[in-house]
């Protein structure tokens, strides 16, 4: 199948051309996502490890400080060292779940990269084809002249069915 002749041949490259750029950039928008997700899942992590850390942290501060008030050896500085120390733990849960909100917002944008990649992927694959249905058709047309001219080419020198035939044998004979 030669593209010769095809008038619609430089459309038809960029077609496949747009395309093949289109699946390229679905396949980058794929692992834009991915990597966006590990990044939300790590961060939440994170978050989860924080709640954790401030919980059995503040829990030990707080006993700290209960079994020192039972002896009489706490003072109100001890009290407020331990509250600043969960005020900072609940700082940095805070922090961590910024950092979650901004990776889930992170992760929703690839996400819709990622669709807007398929629709413009699925428009070039339509667009390409529309064209390579074009061409397909072109192609079936220049084959049917061809075979029409070389049975014409036949019959002409005597090669296809009928009256032809039997005169030039009878020739061929005599």
């Amino acid at each position: 199948m030669s593209d010769e002749g095809y008038r619609l041949r430089t459309l038809l490259e960029l077609r496949r051309r747009e395309e093949e750029t289109r699946a390229q950039e679905l396949a980058d928008a794929a692992r834009a996502t991915e990597a966006a997700r590990a990044h939300e899942q790590a961060v939440a992590a994170a978050e989860a490890a924080a709640v954790v850390r401030r919980r059995v942290e503040a829990d030990a501060a707080f006993a700290r400080a209960a079994a020192a008030a039972s002896t009489g050896g706490v003072s109100a500085g001890d009290l407020v060292a331990a509250r600043q120390w969960v005020e900072r733990l609940d700082q940095e849960i805070v922090r961590a779940r910024a950092r979650r909100a901004e990776a889930e917002a992170a992760r929703v944008r690839a996400d819709a990269a990622e669709d807007a990649a398929r629709v413009a992927l699925a428009e070039a694959a339509r667009e390409r084809a529309a064209i390579d249905k074009h061409h397909d058709r072109w192609d079936e047309e220049r084959r049917r002249e061809r075979d029409k001219k070389a049975e014409a080419a036949l019959d002409d020198r005597g090669g296809g069915s009928g009256g032809s035939r039997g005169s030039r044998g009878s020739r061929d004979q005599g």
